[in-house]
């Protein structure tokens, strides 16, 4: 079987056939995505509000409704500066085969060797890259990233999806890896191998 993988970065998208991976793993990956170096970032509103403004521009053009994003985003990381990103990085969305949870999930990845534990700065360029280029265009499909603040050994995760009036959610949570939720479709980002 042969799935396509998407080549994207801020300015462009390029499809090419990828192999995929073996049908004894519930991860398959399906699309890469290129994100580029960004600044050092101070989480506060004003910055958090500055970060989605594009998507809450594009969510309004294309018709849909305003995003319901997180408050936590902001309130639980407020006052403290992220580090930025020095270079280009690439960045894999694996698809579920099958219903995961987040331990089912960190366990396969790891396995496969794909298992990356993002910043939160590049946790949540990815996401905004992914949504950028329709990887949560259909209802009630996620998008995850995992990711670690700097002194801190709590596992957090970005997570995306649609709800049935095509309304986009972006949430931050702190992750359970017992919390089984996780869809056959939806998706999960690590390291391109």
């Amino acid at each position: 079987m042969l799935f396509f993988a998407v080549a994207c970065t801020a300015t462009s998208c390029q499809t090419s056939p990828s192999s995929a991976q073996s049908n004894s793993t519930s991860l398959r990956k399906s699309t890469v995505l290129t994100i580029l170096p960004t600044p050092a970032m101070l989480v506060n509103k004003e910055n958090t509000d500055a970060l989605f403004a594009e998507l809450n521009a594009s969510e309004k053009k294309g018709g849909n409704p305003t995003p319901r994003v997180d408050a936590d985003i902001t309130t639980l990381f407020e006052g403290q500066t992220m580090p930025g990103i020095d270079k280009p990085f690439e960045s894999a969305i694996y698809r579920f085969n099958n219903d995961v949870t987040h331990r089912s999930i960190l366990d396969e990845a790891e396995k496969m060797g794909v298992k990356k534990i993002y910043s939160y700065t590049e946790a949540i360029r990815i996401v905004l890259l992914s949504i950028e280029f329709d990887e949560v265009k259909q209802k009630n499909k996620s998008l995850i990233v995992y990711f670690k603040v700097n002194g801190n050994e709590q596992l957090y995760s970005f997570d995306a999806w649609r709800d049935n009036d095509r309304q986009l959610n972006v949430i931050l949570n702190e992750v359970n890896l017992g919390h089984f939720g996780h869809d056959a479709g939806d998706g999960v980002c690590f390291s391109n191998n």
